[in-house]
């Protein structure tokens, strides 16, 4: 029997933490190796300074904005002290290393938190990617388990100062990478569109030796469709 690539099933392979309560900072994706690297994005409509730091510190520019990205999700210590930091809901803190959580944007009193899935194409190959996103007051947070990333554009634009985004406040930022992610997503969509078109033809002509290909899309297009 076949053992068919399945994206839906995100529990296959991934790690496990038996009897551990609620609440419990441990990351259950795959990408245990990743070397965890901080980026930060300092700006307003004058200036701008990008950096990789250690930590993110205490005392922040309230005439500026920062964006710090978080690549690698291993780091357990590191996730719980930025959700104390922050005040983050320690619900929200475990959502985010828990890979199996659902799409969800959230408003609490003192901040917004959102985990979604980050879809796109790296060689033709389709990346499924757990992003989540904390906005609060002057600072954006993003949370993701690997490097690359669907975010170039926004790192550009924020470089050359370009457009509304360093005119605006984090909550712009946030909706800009929320923006980014979407349009990966038409992006993706428009790849399995025309791999079916292809594939298509091929049954047509009695090729079936590519119905194990078929069986591929399909399981992404529920992944996809399950998850946005």
């Amino acid at each position: 029997m076949k053992n068919y690539y399945d994206p839906f099933n995100i529990l296959r392979g991934k790690k496990e933490y038996k009897g551990e309560p609620p609440g419990t900072i441990a990351y259950t994706g795959q990408y245990v190796d990743v070397e965890v690297k901080i980026e930060c994005y300092e700006y307003n409509k004058d200036e701008i300074t990008i950096k990789n730091v250690s930590e993110i510190d205490n005392e922040f520019n309230q005439d500026m904005t920062y964006w710090f990205n978080i690549i690698g999700l291993n780091n357990a210590d590191l996730i719980k002290s930025i959700g104390e930091k922050f005040c983050m809901h320690h619900m929200d803190v475990e959502d985010i290393v828990h890979v199996s959580q659902w799409s969800k944007i959230e408003v609490k009193r003192d901040y917004i938190f959102s985990i979604l899935k980050m879809i796109y194409l790296n060689e033709k190959k389709i990346i499924h990617e757990h992003l989540g996103i904390l906005q609060k007051d002057n600072i954006v947070i993003t949370f993701q388990e690997t490097p690359g990333d669907v975010f170039d554009e926004i790192r550009e634009r924020l470089k050359e100062g370009k457009g509304q985004i360093r005119d605006k406040g984090s909550d712009y930022l946030f909706y800009t990478l929320l923006d980014a992610l979407i349009d990966q997503y038409f992006i993706i969509i428009n790849h399995i569109s025309t791999d079916f078109k292809q594939l298509e033809m091929k049954i047509l002509e009695n090729d079936i030796q590519h119905k194990e290909k078929i069986y591929e899309m399909r399981k992404e297009l529920v992944y996809l469709f399950c998850f946005w």
